[in-house]
This record gives C-alpha cells, structure tokens and sequence, in this order.
C-alpha cells in the first residue's frame, strides 16, 4: 500500500514540474514573438514618414482647393447642392446626399450653368432606388459609379469622378 502512495505522489510531482516547464517556455517563446512583432510596425511607421516627407505636396487646383490623388493640374473640384429624396422602398424613407464632382475643363460659367442641372439629375435617380439597394458597401459603389454615369452624360464627358461626401438616410 505504500508503494501506492509514493507512485502516485511521485507522478503528481511530475506533472506540476512539467507544466511549470511548459508554462516558462511557452511565456518566453510569446516574448520573443512579441518583441519581433512590435518592432516592425515602429519600422514601417517610420518608413511611412520618410516617404510622404519624400513626396511633394498636393498643389492647389484653379478653384483654390487640393486637389485630390485622381487630379491632375488643369483638374478643378466643383461640390453639388445637397440633394434630399424620398426612395421609393420602403415607403417615407428620405435620403440627403452631398457630392463633388472633379471637371477636367469646364469654365466657371459651365459649371454654375451644369450644377442645378447635376442636381435635379441625382434627385430623379435617387427616387427610383429602394433601401436595400444602397446599404451594402457594394450598393454605395454602385450608387456612385450610376451617379458618375449621369455627370458624365450631362457634362459631354469631362467629369472625371464623383465623390460622395455624404449619405444620411432617414
């Protein structure tokens, strides 16, 4: 019978040490995993800083705004009017969607004359779309890419992008 005991007061005491064992390797593998970790997001957030140091600022465009990356120097950047709808499912759901729209070469006269007319274009697609097509991040790409369909038609082509500044639904 005490053979028993010992045995099993034996492999007791073998199992804690080997856990312990386990335990001091496992803490000081995660470590040393840490600290390579850690060390290159300082690294690449510095080599970040060197590069945009590296690069030349946007130059501001004719309008007197920067010019975002898609913009090149004759590029001028024009916001359109808030437009507020109601969408046509379901029902008394409203949308207001603010735009800007990037000309390549429009005069200022254009311009004014074209943004009413871009306007009350979104209103009338706005009201032909239902929730459920506009709520995915998918949908909101969609939605953008028709609403430059409709500036590029309007415009003879030298609207070069759309920008959805914001969409409040209601």
């Amino acid at each position: 019978m005490a053979d028993k005991t010992e045995n099993k007061s034996g492999s007791m005491f073998g199992t804690i040490i080997t856990l312990a064992v386990l335990t001091g390797v496992s803490m000081g593998g995660g470590f040393v995993f840490g600290s390579m970790v850690m060390k290159k997001p300082a690294e690449a957030g510095k080599k970040v800083q060197e590069k945009a140091a590296a690069e030349k600022p946007h130059k501001p465009n004719k309008a007197g705004k920067k010019v975002p990356g898609k913009a090149k120097a004759g590029h001028i950047v024009w916001e359109i009017p808030p437009i507020h709808a109601t969408l046509t499912e379901p029902k008394g759901i409203r949308v207001r969607i603010e735009a800007t729209v990037l000309f390549s070469k429009r005069t200022k006269l254009e311009r004014e004359k074209l943004t009413p007319l871009i306007a009350d274009d979104f209103v009338r697609f706005v009201r032909t779309l239902s929730l459920a097509q506009i709520e995915s991040s998918t949908g909101l790409e969609y939605l953008q890419s028709d609403l430059l369909d409709l500036v590029r038609i309007r415009t003879d082509g030298t609207a070069k992008w759309v920008a959805l500044k914001g969409l409040i639904v209601e």
